[in-house]
C-alpha cells in the first residue's frame, strides 16, 4: 500500500483519500519537519495541519470532511466530478510533499 491512496465509494455515494502517516517514507520526513522531536515525528493531526497549510486553492475545501487519528488523516468527499478533481488535486499535492521534501 502506498502512504497516500484515494477510493471512489459508489454504495455510499463518496470519495475517501487515506494518508497512512505511519508508513516509512511520510515518516521520515515527519521527523525532518518536525526538528523539535525527532522521536516522534509527526502524528496526523499534525500532517493534516501541514497539509492544509501547503493549500493555495482553497476550492479543496469546499464539501470536504476529515476523520483524522494519530496514525492516519482520512479526508472524504460527496462522489461527484467536481470533489473527484478537488480529491486528486490533493493526493497530488500530498505526494509532492512526501516525494519533493
Amino acid at each position: 500500500m502506498k502512504y497516500v491512496n484515494m477510493f471512489t465509494l459508489e454504495q455510499y455515494n463518496s470519495i475517501s483519500i487515506c494518508f497512512n502517516v505511519g508508513h516509512e517514507k511520510p515518516m521520515q520526513i515527519g521527523k525532518i519537519i518536525n526538528k523539535n522531536d525527532e522521536e516522534e515525528g509527526m502524528n496526523g493531526y499534525d500532517w493534516q495541519e501541514y497539509i492544509f497549510n501547503k493549500v493555495t486553492d482553497k476550492d479543496i475545501f469546499i464539501g470536504m470532511e476529515t476523520d483524522t487519528e494519530s496514525g492516519e488523516v482520512i479526508i472524504r468527499y460527496e462522489l461527484n466530478d467536481e470533489n473527484k478533481a478537488r480529491a486528486s488535486k490533493l493526493v497530488t499535492l500530498i505526494e509532492d510533499i512526501i516525494e519533493n521534501y
